[in-house]
């Protein structure tokens, strides 16, 4: 099979949950004999060929006012790639690159398509710009920078063959951008990569080998730096748990734009066992995991499904987690009592404290690593690859 893959943007020139569920989807189907190339907007750092996979750019406009001219590069790229080669399929990522695939597509109805939906693109955007109404509120008169986006997507999800997503929270938000989608959609959860995950033989020297307390009790979150991830929140409810546990320490690994504004409210708050690591490189992220005792992933809004929660838990350490998006999906077939009841500091203050005392236990350790091992992306690449033959069979008929 020849695949023709279009994104924003791909693994390793950008890091984060979209590029990685691509590149280890993708890699593995060239592992099984399948031809992929993936087609991106321009990175500089991005290497033509990345473990097998073909990657060639288009060169976008230089203002996201321009985006129409965006389009109609990204659009002749892929007709020109069409028209060259025997493509059997398209597998858009992102609502900008699916809208452009879909365009181009019209004038090739004999290559069915594939949208993998990440996330709804007007309320990321209105994430992104601290515009997203809080939870449960209903928004009117969206703005037109927010419906030209939720078009896009509808579009998008409209006129392809199939949808992917990775979870039934995805689902629920692809239908209710297009409700023809319910018909077509698949679920595909995200992976792990479980060899490089895995349990710290010796905990202690990992966390020497890292610079921290070879005792005490190590909290871990690695988040962008934003607002819907429940930084603030987090940093928040720590006053209670450093007051209750002196011994307890915070780590936040990420970057991005509330760096700034954590750092004053930590100054502010007083605290003293609460670090920001800044951005952790992937090579030293296993070992992050391996010498924590708990994982916390406090979102607000827009958690698609959390792969740094498979992570974790990969490294057999439990997940405590905010009813939000795919979280509980995830929680709920081995740590049910570990999804919190809300996002607020108050919320997670109770519920780390109420889990401290059961740290660390070897037992609980070893089921969530046997949970996580049904997560290895050779399992998520079958479901794929099974999505791709089936859909294309069909469409020959």
């Amino acid at each position: 099979m020849k695949i023709l893959t279009v994104a924003d943007f791909f693994y390793p020139g950008v890091t984060g949950g979209a590029s990685i569920v691509i590149y280890e989807v993708m890699r593995r189907l060239v592992g099984r004999g399948h031809q992929v190339t993936a087609l991106i907007r321009q990175q500089s750092q991005t290497p033509a060929l990345v473990d097998g996979i073909e990657v060639i750019s288009y060169l976008p406009a230089a203002s996201t006012a321009l985006y129409p001219l965006s389009v109609a590069r990204c659009m002749g790229t892929i007709a020109r790639l069409l028209t060259s080669r025997h493509i059997d399929l398209v597998n858009a990522h992102h609502a900008f690159s699916g809208l452009a695939a879909e365009l181009a597509l019209r004038q090739y109805p004999e290559v069915p398509s594939v949208f993998y939906f990440h996330g709804p693109w007007h309320k990321e955007a209105q994430a992104k710009e601290g515009a997203l109404p809080a939870a449960g509120e209903r928004q009117t008169n969206l703005p037109l920078k927010y419906r030209l986006r939720r078009a896009a997507d509808r579009f998008v999800l409209g006129s392809c063959d199939r949808v992917a997503g990775l979870s039934d929270y995805m689902a629920a938000e692809a239908a209710a951008i297009c409700p023809e989608v319910t018909g077509k959609f698949c679920k595909i959860p995200g992976g792990v990569d479980t060899i490089r995950f895995q349990p710290a033989t010796d905990r202690r020297a990992v966390r020497r080998r890292l610079g921290l307390p070879e005792e005490g009790l190590v909290l871990l979150t690695v988040r962008r730096l934003s607002p819907r991830m429940g930084l603030e929140e987090l940093v928040r409810a720590m006053v209670r748990v450093e007051q209750t546990h002196p011994d307890a320490l915070l780590l936040v690994g990420g970057s991005g734009e509330l760096r700034g504004r954590l750092e004053q409210l930590i100054d502010e708050l007083g605290l003293q066992r609460t670090r920001l690591l800044g951005y952790i490189a992937d090579t030293d992220l296993p070992a992050y995991y391996q010498a924590s005792d708990l994982f916390i992933m406090p979102s607000l809004a827009l958690e698609g499904f959390g792969l740094s929660t498979l992570e974790a838990l990969a490294c057999g350490v439990p997940v405590l987690g905010t009813p939000i998006g795919g979280t509980p999906e995830i929680l709920n077939g081995v740590l049910p009592d570990f999804v919190l009841a809300g996002t607020s500091p108050e919320d997670l203050a109770r519920g780390i404290l109420e889990k401290l005392p059961r740290l660390p236990d070897t037992g609980l350790s070893l089921r969530v690593r046997s949970y996580a091992e049904g997560f290895s992306w050779d399992r998520i690449a079958d479901g794929v690859e099974q999505l791709f033959t089936s859909l294309l069979g069909l469409h020959r008929r």
